[in-house]
Order: C-alpha cells, then structure tokens, then sequence
C-alpha cells in the first residue's frame, strides 16, 4: 500500500498516538515500580519495629532474670545484655542496608521505564518521518553491494606509461 494514497495528517496522528502510548507505557511501568519501592519502604519501616520490640523484649527478659536470680548488672551478666542489643542494632543495620538497597533499585527501574517510554515514542516518530519522507526505515544507509571496480581513464594510462609507475604505487597500495 502506497503512503502517498493516506493523508498525511492522518500519519502524523498515527504517530501521535503511538508515542503517546510509549510515553504512558513508560510511565505506568515507572508507576508500578515506585509503588514497589513504596512497599518495600514500609516492609523495612515494620521489620524496623519489630527488630526494636524483640530487642526490648529480650533484654528486659535478660534483666529481670538476672534481678531474679539476684545477680547484679555487672561484668559478665551486662556484657550479655549488651551483647544481645549489639546483635540487635546489627540485624536492624543489615535491614536497612536491604530495604535502601532494594528501593534503590527500583527506583532506578521507575527511571529507566520513564526515559525508555520517551526514547520509543522518539523512535516512533523518527521512523514515521522517515516513512513518510519516503526514505524508509534504512534511508541513509550504507549500501552493503559489491565495491566498484575503478578503471584509469586513458588519459591516466598513457601518464602512468611515461612515468613508469603504476596507478597502484602512486596511490600507495602494496601488491
């Protein structure tokens, strides 16, 4: 089918319609990312909590054994306790590297989705133009033929002949 039997306003509302729907592509998959992002945020804002109830829970558990057994909070019994919440403020250091880490990433992918979203809907309209120039998706290219025998014109020949060297040597090529 012939371009030139459309209109061209209805090409150039084609290729309104497809970068648009690259653009909102690109933007929903960004969408769905940041909503992730924000889930994974709030799992390591509760992870957080719970971390810090179980670390209150069982150090109170190790001071009230401690006080009943009627062992004083020194030397060794506090070094137990604050190993336990050394231990704790560890594993709530490592969730925190985690979550920031994978909302990084997921942010990055909301980035991507966004930016890809508008190079296609550019492609788009790059291709159409083009398509619509009537060069076609390769307009411009290299052909990829056979290369073109050069053949010296008389005139060159009878100079290379007086001069006793070839067309070659003179242009530097080795034989």
């Amino acid at each position: 089918m012939a371009f030139a039997a459309i209109p061209a306003w209805v090409m150039w509302a084609g290729m309104a319609v497809s970068a648009a729907g690259a653009i909102y592509a690109g933007m929903a998959q960004a969408a769905q990312y940041e909503a992730q992002a924000e889930a994974v945020a709030a799992q390591g804002r509760f992870e957080k909590y719970k971390l810090r109830k179980a670390q209150e829970a069982m150090t109170s558990k190790q001071r009230a054994l401690y006080a009943k057994a009627g062992v004083s909070l020194e030397g060794s019994p506090l070094n137990v306790i604050a190993d336990t919440y050394a231990q704790y403020e560890m594993d709530i250091a490592v969730n925190k590297y985690n979550t920031e880490s994978k909302v990084a990433s997921l942010e990055a992918a909301a980035t991507s989705s966004r930016v890809s979203g508008f190079l296609q809907a550019g492609g788009t309209m790059l291709t159409g133009m083009a398509s619509m120039s009537g060069g076609g998706a390769g307009a411009g290219a290299a052909t990829t033929s056979q290369p073109q025998r050069v053949t010296p014109s008389v005139a060159q020949q009878s100079t290379v002949a007086s001069s006793g060297t070839s067309l070659s040597a003179r242009a530097g090529v080795r034989t």
